[in-house]
């Protein structure tokens, strides 16, 4: 664990070193990842003539603009629109010409000026967020935004915002832009269908440049060179091209991009204009090297004020401790009900700012399915943490399904102790997840494309029949930027020695997602859609016996996490504002309210049911029958 997490994370198990035994309220257990995530860095000289560096810290529920003297490492934190008021993610940053700094904080355009010290312009674009940044040769700002694909463009001159047209009609990842000296900027977008365009940014006009045949999974590109020229390219498979006044020209081979000051979330521009560099910038230890024009360097230590990470997935693990995970940064944590002992065990270089969006144990090892990417990790909980990316790792990678399971949701421990069944979405730009089947003695992986499932449904929650069979519920959504092709989500049985759906239905008319599913003591399917409808499955019959509402309790928490089976053999389910058990028929008991709403979960362990609720622990008791 990284030295400035540990401090945090002790402080806050001092203040509940109490052990739960015979706890009888809900307990706060503090922040497992006091950390925020770097949404990028760039490192520039102000108008005093100091070196500065505009880091952008995104915890669970705000993003700021940190200036970090590069010499001395004093910090200044400013915050949009204030400290107490949340705001949302940015994917890019531009420097521009004129030494202003401009972003998107969710769908608000900002500019902020270095040499006053503030944000000198903020405007609700309503178009999304700007996923791409740069500058014309006249100084205007131009974003492209996600999911509508609006081109904006910001006159710095006339303190001007406005919506030139829409990019794409169906395209959400306007990833890349680049003006020419005509008045003519470009776009590449993706991501199920990349595509080229060009609009006029005075009339609006648009032209598609790309030709309808070679479009297909993937991201079109686009940039100025040094010789003042545009150039863009579909994908690999095609030719470059020379991009003018709205038209394209094939070249043999394009100039070298001329150098933009505008940055992706987590990538940095490191080189200040006296020759010196940060060659290192680490947000979670608060540290940089500083790389001076002679060659000496140096550590820089700096601060600054976070809410801690995002935790995603809660889960029971080895050794009777509850295990979890955050996003943005990723960090693995267990917490121990007996000592009140929290550990931030560390993140992984691999995982970067994602996760394990769903976990399960098999003996002392703790499984984690990891986003993005569809890795599957496993930790042996008796070994220390290590992430040095050899055979010394501990997590090490088992396998990784890009594609077919970019977006893991559910990791199931198959009840024959020897397989991990793991599904979710699929990657960017692609409709229908996957499904891994590992055996855990061999390594060895079948992987199943979502038509060999239910084309175009994504499965999100599993769990297993008493005769090893599995229960599967899908979602039809496309987070990663494809278009939906199901009407609405559905629950199957898939027979396990066939590794086949032998049975599928519509359990809720229109429901776009089975949230959870669980099969409880009776035999009976108990699922959760994410309307909060409930609805038992009877497995034997084949038919759904009985529907539910438990809205009045709040909603569900993220897939695969908000039903839960007892010790004593109770379905419970939580919700965002309740804990309530789920009878037969359907009826709902409340259990308990909880202090703080959740967000993510669950687990029960030592009697106590443990959920987060953004960055913190929490676990409550919960009402005997």
């Amino acid at each position: 664990m990284r030295a400035p997490e540990l401090v945090v994370a002790a402080l806050a198990v001092c203040a509940i070193r109490a052990t739960l035994a015979g706890e009888a309220t809900p307990v706060d257990h503090g922040i497992p990842a006091p950390v925020s995530e770097a949404r990028g860095i760039i490192a520039f000289t102000d108008a005093r003539g100091t070196r500065m560096i505009a880091a952008f810290p995104l915890d669970v529920s705000r993003t700021s603009l940190l200036l970090i003297d590069a010499v001395t490492g004093e910090a200044e934190q400013f915050w949009y629109p204030n400290r107490e008021a949340g705001n949302e993610a940015n994917y890019c940053v531009l420097h521009s010409s004129r030494g202003m700094i401009y972003t998107m904080f969710g769908s608000i355009f900002l500019e902020f000026d270095p040499a006053q010290r503030k944000w000198t312009f903020a405007e609700d674009a309503h178009a999304g967020t700007a996923m791409s940044l740069t500058e014309g040769d006249d100084g205007t700002i131009y974003a492209g935004t996600y999911p509508s694909a609006h081109l904006l463009a910001f006159d710095p001159a006339g303190r001007t915002l406005r919506n030139v047209g829409r990019l794409d009609p169906s395209e959400k990842y306007p990833s890349s832009l680049a003006v020419d000296s005509s008045g003519w900027i470009y776009a590449g977008l993706g991501t199920e269908r990349c595509n080229l365009v060009a609009m006029n940014v005075r009339t609006g006009e648009r032209h598609q440049i790309a030709d309808e045949r070679d479009r297909k999974v993937g991201t079109g590109t686009v940039y100025k060179g040094t010789d003042g020229n545009v150039y863009g390219r579909l994908h690999g498979d095609t030719p470059w091209l020379r991009l003018s006044a709205g038209s394209a020209e094939t070249v043999t081979a394009p100039a070298p991009r001329a150098p933009i000051r505008a940055i992706k979330w987590q990538d940095s521009l490191n080189d200040f204009p006296d020759g010196s560099k940060v060659t290192r910038f680490d947000l979670a230890e608060r540290t940089f090297t500083l790389l001076e024009a002679d060659g000496t360097s140096r550590e820089v230590r700096f601060d600054y004020a976070s809410d801690g990470a995002m935790i995603t997935s809660i889960g029971a693990g080895p050794g009777g401790l509850v295990f979890g995970s955050t996003c943005h940064p990723f960090r693995l944590f267990s917490f121990d009900p007996q000592t009140s002992r929290l550990v931030n065990h560390g993140g992984l270089k691999k995982v970067g700012g994602g996760n394990f969006c769903a976990i399960a144990s098999v003996g002392n090892i703790l499984y984690g399915a990891a986003y993005s990417g569809g890795m599957l990790y496993a930790f042996d909980t008796t070994r220390p943490w290590r992430d040095t990316g050899d055979e010394e790792a501990n997590p090490r990678l088992v396998a990784q399904y890009p594609a077919a399971i970019g977006r893991p949701r559910v990791l199931l421990a198959h009840p024959d102790g020897r397989h991990l069944v793991m599904a979710g979405f699929p990657g960017y730009g692609y409709v229908g997840g996957g499904m891994a089947i590992h055996d855990i003695p061999t390594g060895k992986t079948t992987l199943l494309a979502d038509s060999d499932l239910l084309p175009g449904h994504s499965t999100v929650t599993l769990d297993a029949l008493e005769n090893g069979d599995l229960v599967g519920g899908t979602s039809i959504y496309t987070p990663g930027g494809g278009h939906e092709r199901a009407q609405a989500a559905r629950l199957y049985v898939m027979d396990w020695a066939s590794q086949r759906i032998v049975f599928d239905c519509e359990p809720v008319a229109g429901a776009r997602e089975i949230n959870t599913v669980r099969v409880g003591r009776d035999g009976i399917v108990y699922g959760l859609t994410d309307r909060s409808v409930v609805f038992a499955f009877d497995p034997a019959g084949r038919s759904v016996v009985a529907t539910g509402d438990l809205s009045q309790f709040g909603r569900p928490l993220r897939s695969d996490q908000s039903l839960m089976v007892s010790p004593d053999g109770r379905v419970l389910a939580i919700l965002s504002a309740s804990i309530v058990e789920v009878r037969p028929d359907l009826a709902p008991v409340k259990l308990a309210d909880l202090t703080a709403p959740a967000t993510a979960g669950s687990a029960i362990v030592a009697g106590r049911v443990f959920y987060a609720s953004g960055s913190h622990l929490w676990s409550t008791p919960f009402r005997a029958p």
